[in-house]
């Protein structure tokens, strides 16, 4: 668990220096409303929430004291910093890719139908319970803050226009 900690600060002091580094690009009148600096912000920023996160995720199951059980499945067990986890073999964890790569399809598919943000809202639900993740309220909660976050960072921060999807015709 220190590991992760480690990797979070390490990442999270990354993604810093990239968003200073993206500061110091300079405009130049061929810019968009985007800008020179706006790919290299947006992979800045999401580096450094996904390391809050990893970092968060850490200091939680820490707190928590939790330990993965072994799952019901005759997998090989790897001990990890005291902890047994299994190791899934290569033929499922192909599998597993597959089902990730058909979760990124179908999210694509229905991202001008269903607009960007319950597109996203839905990749994130789909993503946690595909991991294995039990629905809860929190999990809900956390998809909505994310998909909106991601709304507010695109739109709002960098002017990416997204699709709003059939909403809108709906309600007018």
């Amino acid at each position: 668990m220190a590991r992760d900690i480690l990797a979070g600060l390490v990442l999270l002091g990354f993604a810093i220096m990239v968003w200073i580094a993206a500061e110091a690009i300079r405009e130049t009148p061929l810019d968009d409303e985007v800008g020179a600096d706006g790919f290299p912000k947006l992979l800045a920023g999401s580096l450094g929430v996904l390391a809050l996160l990893l970092i968060g995720q850490t200091l939680l199951a820490r707190r928590r004291g939790a330990k993965r059980a072994p799952s019901a499945a005759a997998e090989p067990l790897v001990t990890r910093g005291g902890t047994e986890t299994p190791v899934p073999s290569p033929g499922r964890q192909h599998l597993r890719a597959a089902g990730m790569l058909a979760i990124g399809i179908v999210y694509v598919a229905v991202l001008e139908t269903l607009g960007f943000i319950l597109s996203t809202l839905l990749l994130l639900l789909a993503v946690a319970l595909y991991s294995g993740r039990p629905p809860t309220i929190g999990m809900a909660a956390l998809a909505v803050a994310g998909a909106a976050l991601l709304y507010a960072l695109f739109v709002r921060v960098l002017g990416v226009p997204l699709p709003s999807g059939i909403w809108p015709g709906l309600v007018s």
